[in-house]
């Protein structure tokens, strides 16, 4: 009786009601995996994510093959920053579920926390093969472009997503993604030079890439020499490359080892010189040593 009720205050959207309903019949004696599972996803819905987590996993424990429980578990976990786990979780799901886009579209972002761009793409790129005409996904994709240094691919599918946002009447998040692509369209290339100092590489792309969602007037107080100077004298790991698939590798191994770093001391970066914005001046030269 209590499960009856537990239900039709699910269904009705009465989450806190119903987890009160689904754990009477617990203690009435119902310990049915589909009764830790309904009441995992009112936890959810209500934003517990840690007592959600807890009925997916007994969910999961009494019936392995529950694939559903899986990825409800795995958005719990990327509610809480557990990406890695969140990652098991979705690997599990399209394990019994191949053919569900929600879950390579949801694996994509998670690829993304974990560093891990390259699959994030492939993820990306497959969600959109089943689902079509997805902005979010055509979104999250531009900006897995962008952090791979493919400026071309990242622009276009901001393009894609802010047409799709205009179609559905979203136009602030239209206007943002257009946005994104024309200041992806603007030249940034430095001269060449005989070797690759790849600390830099990657701090001048992080930098492009966060300030596409800055306001104008933010970025008019912006020098990206003063930023990126900032940034650079904070950093510890400066390594030198002469071709780019060397600079591709150890790219790869500071993103890996020190990605999280490298976001958090551009973004403290970009506060520091915005906080101190002067007016542009002529450039400061050290001044030759005294004779």
């Amino acid at each position: 009786m209590k499960y009856a009720e537990a239900l039709q205050k699910m269904q009705a959207g009465q989450y806190f009601e119903a987890v009160k309903e689904f754990s009477a019949a617990m203690a009435a004696g119902n310990l049915a995996e589909e009764v830790y599972f309904n009441r995992g996803v009112c936890h959810l819905k209500n934003g517990y994510w840690q007592e959600a987590i807890e009925d997916f996993s007994e969910s999961t424990r009494l019936n392995p093959m529950r694939a559903s429980a899986y990825y409800q578990r795995a958005l719990a976990r990327m509610q809480r920053g557990e990406w890695q786990a969140a990652l098991m979780d979705l690997n599990r799901y399209v394990i019994l579920e191949p053919k569900d886009a929600r879950a390579y579209y949801q694996r994509g972002l998670v690829q993304m926390e974990c560093d891990n761009l390259r699959r994030a793409v492939e993820d990306l790129v497959k969600s959109l093969s089943y689902l079509g005409d997805h902005a979010e996904a055509y979104l999250a994709l531009a900006e897995a472009y962008l952090r791979t240094d493919k400026r071309r691919q990242a622009a276009m599918n901001f393009l894609q997503a802010a047409k799709l946002f205009a179609a559905r009447g979203m136009e602030a998040e239209a206007a943002t993604a257009r946005r994104k692509a024309e200041m992806l369209a603007r030249p940034t290339r430095r001269p060449g030079k005989r070797y690759i100092n790849v600390l830099e590489r990657l701090v001048a792309r992080e930098y492009d890439r966060q300030i596409l969602d800055l306001p104008p007037a933010t970025l008019a107080t912006l020098e990206r020499t003063d930023v990126e100077a900032w940034v650079l004298n904070r950093l510890p790991h400066h390594l030198y490359a002469t071709s780019r698939e060397w600079a591709a590798k150890l790219e790869e191994k500071l993103m890996r080892e020190h990605g999280t770093l490298i976001r958090e001391t551009v973004q403290q970066g970009i506060i520091a010189v915005h906080a101190n914005y002067q007016p542009p001046r002529e450039a400061e030269l050290p001044e030759a040593d005294a004779v």
